[in-house]
Formats: C-alpha cells, sequence, structure tokens
C-alpha cells in the first residue's frame, strides 16, 4: 500500500465488521427504533444510509418498510451489505463529498458511527455537508451521529488488549500533536494468521465548529443528543448527535 493512500481506503475491509462486532444488528434495532420515531421515518420517507457500511441500520429500516438507499465507499463493506438475507435495499458505491444522486432526492440522510471528520482538510468535510444539503429536499432531515470530543479527551483509554474467540486485538489510542484528531492504531492476528496492522484518525470537531459548518451548507440545527437515543447532550455525553433541517434555499 502507498503510504500516502487516505486511511480510509484501506481500513474498511472484510476484517472491519469482526473487528467491530460490538456494533451489532441488536445494537442497530434499537438505534432504528428511536429514528424511526423521533424522525417520524414512513413508508414515504425516502432515506439515504450515507457511509451505510454493512448495512445494519439500512436493513433494520427496510425490513420495516422504510424506503433506504445505502452509499459507502468500501466494496468488502458493500458486499456485506448486499449479502444479508433479511433485508434488500439498493446500494451504491461513492464517496460522500460526492452523493451521486440528483439535487432533492431523499426526505431524510443519516450518517451514523461516526462517518464523518476523515478527511485531512476541513474544506473536504464542508464538501459533504455541501453534498448532503444538495441531495436533500427543501426541508429535509439530516441525523449527523458524531464523536463528542470533550468526552473522548476526557475517557481516552491510550491500550487496550483483548481476546476473541477469532483471534487478539490491541488498540492504541492518542490524541494528535496538533490536538486536533483523534488517532488509533489497532493490531490484531486472527487465530492461526499473521499480525495485520490499520490505522484510523478522525477530526475532533467540537460542537461549536461543527455547528457553524452546518450552518455554512445551509443545514440548520435543530436539536443536538447526547446518544442515538434521545438523551441529553452535555460535555460528557458519549455522543454529539446533531439533528438538522435543509433550508429552503
Amino acid at each position: 500500500m502507498d503510504d500516502r493512500t487516505p486511511w480510509y481506503k484501506t481500513a474498511f475491509d472484510e476484517h472491519y465488521s469482526q473487528l467491530y462486532a460490538h456494533r451489532s444488528d441488536q445494537q442497530a434495532n434499537l438505534e432504528t427504533a428511536w429514528l424511526v420515531q423521533h424522525l417520524q421515518l414512513s413508508p414515504a420517507t425516502l432515506t439515504l444510509d450515507l457511509c451505510c457500511g454493512n448495512g445494519r441500520h439500512a436493513c433494520c429500516l427496510a425490513s420495516q418498510g422504510i424506503p433506504v438507499v445505502g452509499i459507502d465507499l468500501s466494496r468488502a463493506l458493500l458486499r456485506e451489505a448486499a449479502s444479508r438475507s433479511a433485508c434488500s435495499f439498493p446500494l451504491v458505491r461513492g464517496d460522500m463529498r460526492t452523493i451521486p444522486f440528483q439535487p432533492e432526492t431523499f426526505d431524510v440522510v443519516l450518517s451514523l458511527f461516526t462517518s464523518f471528520g476523515y478527511f485531512s482538510l476541513d474544506s473536504d468535510h464542508l464538501q459533504v455537508l455541501r453534498s448532503v444539503f444538495d441531495c436533500l429536499k427543501p426541508g429535509g432531515l439530516f441525523l449527523l451521529d458524531f464523536l463528542n470530543p470533550p468526552h473522548v479527551r476526557k475517557h481516552l483509554v491510550p491500550r487496550t488488549r483483548e481476546v476473541f474467540d477469532w483471534g487478539e486485538r490491541i488498540q492504541h489510542r492518542s490524541i494528535s500533536s496538533d490536538g486536533l484528531r483523534v488517532e488509533k492504531t489497532i493490531t490484531y492476528r486472527p487465530s492461526g494468521g499473521s499480525i495485520e496492522k490499520r490505522f484510523e484518525s478522525v477530526r475532533l470537531l467540537d460542537d461549536e465548529t461543527l455547528t457553524n459548518m452546518l450552518s455554512q451548507a445551509g443545514l440548520h440545527t435543530v436539536n443536538v443528543f447526547g446518544a442515538l437515543d434521545g438523551s441529553p447532550y452535555h460535555n460528557d455525553a458519549p455522543r454529539s448527535v446533531f439533528l438538522c433541517r435543509r433550508n429552503a434555499s
């Protein structure tokens, strides 16, 4: 692999779902129940699951008759999403900065499990939000489930080692020297296999910065929650869940 290749182009491979198995279908069911109720999703609500990964949430929505489209950059995760037998929904491969749909297509766009903040430049993050604006209908809703920087800084665990039935996983976490990113190196060894490594790096966008960025893109913040269950946001909340509405123009 070329050292200049962005981390997000290689991290989401065929091992990703195994490494993040704690992000289960059962958890997705609980989170989706709140999304359906709070966003009033229905068979009349065309929804885009942006960076859908292996399709956990999209499958839950589709099984309830909600029309949903999944988009992701990872071929491996899209294959996994397509293999789900419990549901069926359209899948598209694409970059979140240039969402490949006609303007004003969707009633709702979802960005779940920190599928944001991946790029080196904030101009790219702003471009993602502008692309969301473009594909939303006027008055449409955007829900951004993001990490909460104060919580990350306070509770960061530098190293963890875990043993599973499939093998061993060691994670090293740190804040970048400029204080702007949380970075993680994962070393894992499947049983009987060789040692593998991956790197992740996410921009620490605080509440004010992200609100301003959303506003620049034409997305008005309606509310901020502390988790995907509607719990209140505060500095020590585990998540920053922004609910936004697309401005009329």
